[in-house]
């Protein structure tokens, strides 16, 4: 017997429904002719104190345990294991999904059978049958599980064993619990506060030139060279000043080019997360619940939404300009109609080399959060979802439309012959094909200049000083979410902890929501006080994360990832001394 195993009925349900032949329900579980389709409602164990760990130290260590709730669901489950010969591991594609599994068929009993593992990242009927056909070793993915696994760990150390000596050190009587992720993401929140508190508002200085033209005035800004701010210190400012003091006329150099746009990725998580929070104020976690809500068998409208790709399997580029056809039914998108035949799929997004996608232990990553081939019902969506939807629907449109182009026109001035005494510059630009470019539905308002001449001789209408203010912000959940996943700076955590870290802060009271703005509370102030930089440094915390992470890629070694164990319970031990100091 072929065994599918995932982690709620209805997505078992999808998995039979997509199986050749009649599907019979029975308690626990869907068979389907020699096959059967069982659950484990949601992860099967959890983290629970090992009393009997042998620990010298007074580290509480954690071991896995069962979930009271689901154990009578996973006896249905093991008598299915008894009976299998092939086990299909059919949990959702990511590091936690593949635990949730493992972990739940580790403990029922040791298969000894063929175990493979069906990737699907959406639960239409299309999707899943495409990953029936493409069925794979579940043991490819076991270091994905191994990395899941570790990192719970590490979140539960620090959060059962840190968080309790700060709050005893502290006099919190609240029963707190961070985790690892939870304090860089509060040093973030709180440099930012003190950044905005004493530097609320930045003044600096810049130079302007406004010349003569048939058409009218145009004003040329001096542009000071890459520094912090990007501002000229104010000597030089005012010294530029005296030079355009005797200038009656000025020889302008004109040139033109144009620059491409290419058209934006489909969305990740976190950028879907940041764009629903910019248009529609919602939380990270209330538009992760709305993407979970349209992913779900009830309505199999997207893909998974727990990813940080932006790219699609190469495969998946067919099935593109029909999932468009879709989107251009509702009203919304009526007006692209008339450019459904400009669409296309982008080398960029669908390239079997645009990411590290050759490489199966990497299936996890490889799918951005997209429409279905399955035309959405509005009639069965909240308000909500249709918004989420149709701000997936919109993304991936603009994917597939052309490039858009600008013609960019510059008029300088130099000061010398060399330009090494400044450069004052006007810019202009034009949009050459915005209505049948992605910018079709990002529309953008341009600035032309007057028409001039290359080596044209203008008069000068006048000079001045303009001051300028720049004010720094409070995170909100978009820009907070950027920060913590920037490319190029050390990552907080991935895809799917980056929300939950944000809603424990604020459940813990070490952050408040004020007027949209994420600021951190006195409560959590102290509480970072308490710990040393190894705790609360970026750097240091995505090391370790590159390091568990490096177990998905690998296979499974048992000495390093137990060696991996020790050293982290070293750390938080070290930590617990360091607070009691």
């Amino acid at each position: 017997m072929r065994l599918f195993i995932t982690d709620k009925p209805s997505t078992a349900r999808a998995i039979a429904d997509a199986l050749p032949g009649p599907a019979i329900r029975e308690e626990g579980f869907i068979r389907v002719g020699d096959d059967a389709v069982t659950w484990t409602d949601g992860p099967a164990v959890q983290l629970g104190i090992d009393e009997s760990s042998g620990n010298t130290s007074s580290l509480k260590t954690p071991k896995l345990v069962w979930r009271t709730e689901t154990k009578p669901q996973l006896r249905i489950v093991k008598s299915l294991l008894d009976r299998a010969t092939v086990v299909v591991h059919a949990g959702p594609p990511s590091c936690q999904g593949q635990m949730w599994i493992d972990d739940a068929v580790r403990f029922l009993r040791h298969h000894s059978g063929a175990s493979l593992r069906l990737l699907m990242h959406a639960t239409d009927s299309e999707s899943i049958k495409t990953g029936l056909s493409k069925l794979v070793p579940n043991a490819t993915f076991a270091g994905s599980a191994s990395a899941a696994r570790l990192e719970l760990e590490a979140d539960w150390l620090f959060a059962w064993n840190l968080t309790p000596a700060v709050c005893k050190r502290l006099g919190i009587e609240t029963a707190l619990r961070l985790g690892r992720l939870e304090w860089p993401t509060l040093a973030l929140i709180a440099q930012c506060d003190r950044e905005v508190e004493h530097s609320a508002v930045t003044s600096y200085l810049n130079n302007e030139l406004t010349l003569e033209t048939e058409d009218g005035p145009i004003s040329l800004t001096i542009y000071p060279p890459a520094c912090e701010l990007g501002v000229w210190d104010s000597a030089e400012v005012q010294d530029l000043d005296a030079k355009l003091s005797g200038l009656e006329f000025a020889t302008v150099k004109v040139s033109e080019t144009v620059q491409t746009e290419p058209p934006p990725k489909p969305f990740s998580l976190a950028t879907f997360q940041a764009a629903a929070n910019c248009r529609y104020r919602w939380s990270a976690a209330k538009s992760l619940e709305l993407a979970r809500s349209l992913y779900d068998t009830k309505n199999q409208l997207v893909s998974f939404p727990l990813t940080d790709s932006r790219y699609l399997r190469p495969e998946q580029a067919a099935d593109a300009l029909r999932i468009a056809r879709h989107i251009v039914e509702h009203r919304p998108f009526a007006m692209l109609k008339p450019l459904l035949p400009l669409l296309a799929p982008q080398p960029a997004v669908y390239d079997a080399h645009a990411s590290r996608r050759n490489d199966p232990s990497d299936a996890f990553e490889r799918h951005a959060l997209v429409p279905t081939v399955r035309p959405a019902d509005f009639r069965r969506l909240t308000p909500d979802q249709q918004n989420a939807w149709m701000l997936i629907a919109e993304q991936f449109l603009m994917s597939l439309l052309p490039s858009h182009e600008i013609a960019v026109t510059t008029v300088s001035f130099s000061l010398d012959e060399s330009g090494k005494g400044g450069v004052l510059e006007a810019i202009g630009e034009v949009s050459l094909n915005q209505s049948k470019s992605w910018r079709a539905l990002a529309p953008c308002t341009y600035r032309a200049l007057p028409l001039i001449q290359d080596g044209a001789r203008l008069r000068c209408l006048g000079h001045r000083i303009v001051e300028h203010q720049a004010r720094k912000f409070h995170f909100t959940e978009e820009t907070l979410i950027e920060r913590m996943s920037r490319c190029g700076e050390p990552v907080i955590g991935n895809a799917e902890t980056r929300t939950e870290v944000i809603e424990s802060l604020k459940r813990s009271g070490c952050v408040i929501v004020r007027e949209g703005m994420i600021i951190s509370t006195e409560q959590g102030r102290a509480i970072l006080e308490q710990v040393s930089h190894n705790v609360t440094d970026r750097d240091v915390v995505s090391k370790w994360g590159k390091r568990i992470q490096l177990l998905s890629t690998q296979s499974v070694d048992e000495a390093a990832v137990s060696a991996l164990k020790q050293e982290l319970e070293e750390e938080v031990m070290a930590e617990v001394v360091f607070v009691h100091i």
